[in-house]
């Protein structure tokens, strides 16, 4: 989710998107301080809570549909494919 601290990340958004049958993983830019409950465990989040903001997250697709996302903060890839 592209969003910053206070814009988006209402409570309603980020319980539908954790609701959403087969999700996987939600990665995020910055901690939701719209709702401090239902954000993603930090390894999914490229700005943490009270930290320097400018860390990213990174995909990388594949003609085949294999993509690779990478958290910026933390230096972490994961792929997922097909």
């Amino acid at each position: 989710m592209n969003n910053g601290a206070r814009k988006t990340g209402a409570p309603v958004v980020l319980k539908t998107i954790k609701s959403t049958p087969g999700l996987v993983a939600a990665y995020q830019l910055h901690w939701s301080e719209n709702a401090p409950e239902d954000n993603p465990p930090d390894e999914y989040i490229a700005n943490l809570r009270n930290s320097p903001d400018g860390k990213w997250i990174k995909v990388s697709v594949e003609k085949n549909g294999t993509f690779t996302v990478t958290n910026g903060r933390t230096g972490v890839s994961r792929t997922f494919r097909k």
